[in-house]
């Protein structure tokens, strides 16, 4: 066959770019600490609960595609991956070990993308 359609996956592995999908949850997860940690905006700060318990988790809304419930859902997802976490942490710290997670589970599994590459922190 003359054309045969390639992964891009190793070109984003290359160049270490971020797919769309990834881009999004480190996004998501960064917005979220920075609301948190400073309270402000104090009307989307006002949006979210902290668990009791737990410092850092945050009570997930009812489901939705809605940054909220998202964003928590992403939150506390990365936070069982962290393990010992706080709002305390500085900015940098967090998003290196974001960037360092996310970059792990996108070149993971081969070297054609998979649903795992978009959904879990390693």
């Amino acid at each position: 066959e003359f054309y045969h359609k390639e992964s891009t996956k190793p070109l984003f592995t290359k160049h270490e770019l971020f797919a769309v999908e990834n881009l999004y949850r480190y996004r998501c997860v960064m917005e979220i600490l920075k609301i948190i940690k400073y309270t402000t905006p104090i009307s989307l700060f006002s949006l979210f609960k902290i668990s009791n318990r737990k410092e850092t988790l945050l009570i997930t809304p009812v489901p939705s595609k809605h940054f909220i419930y998202k964003s928590c859902w992403l939150w506390n997802e990365f936070r069982k991956m962290i393990g010992n976490l706080n709002f305390s942490s500085s900015l940098s710290t967090i998003k290196n070990i974001l960037f360092k997670s996310l970059s792990r589970a996108q070149k993971s599994y081969g070297t054609d993308w998979c649903d795992k590459n978009f959904t879990e922190f390693l």
